[in-house]
């Protein structure tokens, strides 16, 4: 099957910002930097139940927690599920430490990381 230029364009794009093609402490310090925005996110919001009236609290707060919850699915657990959150030289030692972050953050919503996501999510593994 013959691909459309522009799909083979973004594929060799795609390759050229491979991950692994990027330097693993310029990416490992974008991801814990998003993680630790994401719990300042979580602990602000929090925090707000305490000031902010009711009425305008469990309506823009449930909106706030929904879009960090997401995120904390999108970035961490997607992330580590493929391996990516932090990159390591050693690719054992990458695994490790990927599965050890995406099934502690997974506690944290409620998720069964391993069977869901590791496993489940990852066609590759």
């Amino acid at each position: 099957m013959k691909h459309p230029e522009w799909l083979r364009q973004a594929i060799a794009a795609g390759r050229v910002l491979h991950h692994t093609r990027q330097p693993r402490i310029r990416h490992n310090a974008i991801n814990l930097m998003s993680l630790a925005v994401l719990n300042c996110g979580y602990a602000l919001v929090g925090a707000a139940g305490e000031s902010v009236p009711v009425w305008l609290y469990v309506p823009v707060g449930s909106v706030l927690l929904g879009c960090m919850v997401f995120n904390l699915f999108i970035l961490l657990i997607h992330e580590c599920s493929h391996e990516m959150f932090v990159f390591l030289a050693d690719p054992r030692r990458s695994r490790a430490l990927n599965h050890r972050i995406g099934w502690l953050f997974g506690v944290m919503p409620f998720t069964d990381y391993e069977n869901h996501w590791e496993k489940g999510h990852d066609h590759t593994a």
